[in-house]
C-alpha cells in the first residue's frame, strides 16, 4: 500500500473539482520533466516554476483557463525530476499534443539547451495517450450517465494521486518546496475545505 501526502491530495482534489465545476469538458494531461545528463540545476525550483509560468501564460493569451500541479522527486539520482498534471478547458482544447510540444519548447528555452528530446516524458493516462477528456453530463442526463461520470472522475483522481505518493519525496534541500500549484481564483481559494462535490475520493492503492 502506498503512503500519500494529504496536502498534495487536497490540492489535486481542489483543482480537479474547480475545473469540473466551471467547464463542461476538462482535458487532463500528465507528463514528467527531467534534466539532461550533466546539466546544472538550481537548488530551488526556479526552472520548473518558469516552465509552468510560460505554459499558463501561453494558454492565457489564447483565453483558455488552466490549472496545474507539479511535484519534485528524487530517489537514487543526484538530480531531481518533476511530475506534472495539467488541467485545461476541454471545450477549447481537445488534445494534449499542443501542450506537450509547448512544454518541450519552453523547457529547452528555460535551460538554454538545444536538444530536449526525451526530457518531456509523456505518461500513459488512457489508451497510450498522455491525456484524457472528462465530459460532465448535462442536467438532463440519465442517472446511469451521471454515475458513469462519477466513476470516471474517481479513476482520474486515482491516476493523479500518484503525484502525492510519499516515496522519493523529502530529498529537497531545507526550505525548498517539493510541490507547487497554480492559484485558484480568489473567491474559490477563500472557501475552506473546497473539494469535489462528489462522493469522497480515495487515492490509488
Amino acid at each position: 500500500m502506498n503512503d500519500y501526502r494529504p496536502e498534495i491530495l487536497m490540492k489535486i482534489q481542489e483543482r480537479l473539482g474547480y475545473m469540473i465545476q466551471h467547464h463542461s469538458k476538462v482535458l487532463v494531461v500528465r507528463f514528467d520533466v527531467r534534466y539532461p545528463d550533466g546539466h546544472p540545476y538550481p537548488e530551488r525550483n526556479e526552472h520548473i516554476s518558469n516552465l509552468m509560468k510560460l505554459l499558463k501564460e501561453w494558454y492565457y493569451q489564447m483565453g483558455i483557463e488552466t490549472q496545474y500541479l507539479w511535484v519534485r522527486e528524487q530517489n537514487h539520482s543526484d538530480v531531481p525530476h518533476y511530475h506534472i498534471a495539467f488541467l485545461i478547458n476541454g471545450s477549447r482544447n481537445q488534445t494534449g499534443i499542443g501542450l506537450l510540444q509547448a512544454a518541450q519548447r519552453f523547457w529547452g528555452c528555460t535551460l538554454a539547451y538545444g536538444w530536449v528530446q526525451g526530457l518531456i516524458h509523456y505518461c500513459d493516462l488512457e489508451d497510450g495517450r498522455a491525456w484524457l477528456m472528462l465530459n460532465r453530463p448535462s442536467a438532463s442526463s440519465t442517472p446511469a450517465e451521471q454515475q458513469a461520470f462519477l466513476i470516471r472522475v474517481q479513476a482520474v483522481y486515482e491516476r493523479l494521486s500518484y503525484l502525492a505518493k510519499t516515496y522519493s519525496k523529502g530529498m529537497a534541500p531545507h526550505r525548498v518546496r517539493d510541490f507547487g500549484t497554480s492559484l485558484l481564483p480568489r473567491e474559490e481559494a477563500a472557501l475552506t475545505g473546497f473539494s469535489i462535490p462528489y462522493p469522497v475520493l480515495q487515492p490509488a492503492i
